[in-house]
């Protein structure tokens, strides 16, 4: 009796984890689809961020924010994904092209740095 309480209580948590997988994914979707009006495929990525640990949807809104023409916005997002995966050399080049194109020439220096090391690597 307690095994199978146990077996439907942690079929429930995966379920309500998957659900919530689910909705950062399609929010994601949505969010790229209408990549033509930014301000409101930011605030789909941004309400993805904040549900999951997952650092797509922070890297997807600082390639629209590029996409956009808007670099200074792309930095925030790209640096937050450069911190939270250090070896992710597709988030570095955000973040040069972002502090490239927003005027921080020292900051992409640093970031086309890490992007050369990153890609180095064997």
């Amino acid at each position: 009796m307690i095994a199978r309480v146990l077996v439907v209580a942690a079929a429930l948590a995966g379920i309500v984890l998957l659900w919530g997988d689910l909705r950062v994914a399609r929010d994601v979707e949505r969010a790229e689809a209408i990549a033509a009006r930014p301000a409101e495929a930011v605030v789909l990525l941004q309400r993805a961020a904040g549900r999951t640990a997952d650092t797509a949807p922070l890297l997807r809104e600082a390639q629209l924010q590029l996409f956009a023409e808007r670099p200074d916005a792309a930095v925030a997002p790209a640096r937050a994904v450069t911190r939270r995966e250090p070896e992710n050399a597709q988030a570095w080049l955000v973040l040069a092209q972002a502090a490239e194109r927003s005027g921080d020439a020292a900051l992409a220096r640093e970031a086309r740095a890490r992007v050369s090391a990153l890609v180095a690597r064997p």
